[in-house]
């Protein structure tokens, strides 16, 4: 049994327990925080924490000049092959690195990306680089969880997926010193002789109040443009397991980029 902790034993089955669905609504805010957002059209974008490259293979079929990033290799080959002959541009980076050629008009993180990060201070950080990576006025949205939903739903909380040849236990244990939620994750695969192979992988997440977000934004020298309890833009309010940020960068937060 192997144990790993950059999605090395998840990769390969990814998608095959991804959710279709919320994938979709994840699509479906974006381009909409797109249209009602933008100040000019969005002709390249920055998926930051890329994954698989489910969200940059759809913006490059939208005719936008993509850059994915992510720091699990092997999560970048499962998208590479995915991308196939499509020119998008996939990076091995630390996002709270992030170093990029040029500037781009738009950036998302999704699927709680951010919250895998483990500092506060890593998080203002990782801001701070995407918005010297933006053009001015550029959108950067990305989704977290809260602390509702560390704490109060999946704390405890085993879970079982199930597919042909492939099976996938997902336990989780939150601590509250720490407001750290630990997932760990078992993969047990059907292997050629009829035996399973065993693989494990161990996540860690954090959670943070929404002022905590609002202040980090702000220190980015980013503006707040609107934050909402689910893809479909609603409003913010007690027992929101998710919150979904729009920030735009102030127009006065020019910043050189590095040589």
């Amino acid at each position: 049994m192997s144990v790993s902790s950059e999605y090395g034993c998840l990769a390969p089955y990814y998608d095959l327990f991804n959710d279709r669905r919320e994938s979709g609504e994840k699509e479906s805010f974006c381009f909409k925080a797109f249209e009602r957002f933008a100040s000019r059209p969005v002709s390249s974008v920055l998926d930051l924490a890329c994954g698989t490259g489910d969200m940059s293979v759809l913006l490059c079929d939208r005719g936008m000049d993509v850059v994915g990033v992510d720091l699990s290799e092997q999560m970048l080959s499962v998208a590479k092959k995915k991308a196939g002959e499509r020119k998008i541009l996939f990076l091995r980076q630390d996002m709270s690195s992030l170093d990029l050629y040029g500037t781009v008009d738009a950036a998302l993180c999704l699927s709680d990306s951010l919250n895998c990060l483990p500092s506060g201070e890593a998080i203002r950080r990782t801001l701070e680089r995407v918005s010297l990576f933006l053009e001015e006025d550029g959108l950067f949205l990305f989704d977290v969880s809260t602390p509702f939903r560390l704490k109060e739903v999946l704390d405890g909380r085993d879970i079982v997926l199930e597919e042909e040849g492939v099976l996938l236990t997902w336990s989780n244990d939150f601590n509250e010193n720490t407001n750290t939620l630990r997932m760990r994750y078992d993969v047990f695969s059907e292997e050629e002789n009829g035996l399973y192979r065993r693989e494990s992988e161990v996540q860690k997440t954090k959670a943070y109040r929404l002022a905590s977000w609002k202040k980090w934004i702000a220190s980015a020298g980013l503006e707040t443009a609107g934050v909402f309890s689910s893809p479909f833009f609603d409003p913010v309010g007690p027992g929101n397991e998710k919150w979904f940020f729009v920030t735009k960068k102030a127009s006065s937060a020019h910043s050189s980029l590095p040589n």
